[in-house]
């Protein structure tokens, strides 16, 4: 009887661990797939913002799709500070 005892102690106390073992991983794993998945939501509203603009600029102006380049193909590029030479 005593030695059942023992032995789902053992078993509880190894899961017990385990579950210490794999929680920092998991909990990673599970905040950057949030995280991406916001990242994702906040781009897609973005990008509808843009496009309402877009369109509203499109229908002010009377000028064609063709002529407004999409912000999906536009690359981003990076900020840089000019240096004292390039700002005179």
């Amino acid at each position: 009887m005593w030695k059942k005892v023992l032995i789902i102690i053992a078993i509880i106390l190894l899961l017990t661990g385990i579950g210490f073992v794999l929680f920092p991983p998991v909990s990673n794993f599970v905040g950057q797939q949030r995280a991406n998945q916001v990242i994702a939501d906040y781009e897609t509203a973005a990008d509808n913002v843009i496009s309402e603009e877009e369109q509203g600029l499109k229908e002010e102006l009377g000028i064609t799709a063709k002529c407004i380049t999409p912000r999906s193909s536009i690359t981003r590029a990076r900020w840089t500070p000019l240096t004292t030479r390039e700002r005179r």
